[in-house]
């Protein structure tokens, strides 16, 4: 699935990734290296990334966290 059926699906990209209101209310911008999140959404986006367990991210890898920008 592309990234413009998932734009058109009930609820848009947060539902498809399960995200809830409550889970896309915060953020965290980090800076890791790329081999620590070896899946990546289909569709061309290369900017999602995941990983299927738990990653640590060192302190000094974190660059901004709090409210994410533009939820409501």
């Amino acid at each position: 699935m592309g990234p413009d059926e998932i734009l058109k699906k009930k609820g848009g990209f947060k539902s498809y990734l399960g995200l809830t209101k409550e889970k896309s209310q915060y953020m965290i911008e980090f800076e890791v290296d790329k081999s620590l999140f070896p899946g990546r959404l289909k569709g061309g986006r290369s900017h999602i990334w995941f990983a299927s367990n738990d990653v640590q991210i060192p302190r000094g890898a974190i660059k901004h966290h709090g409210p994410t920008p533009g939820v409501n």
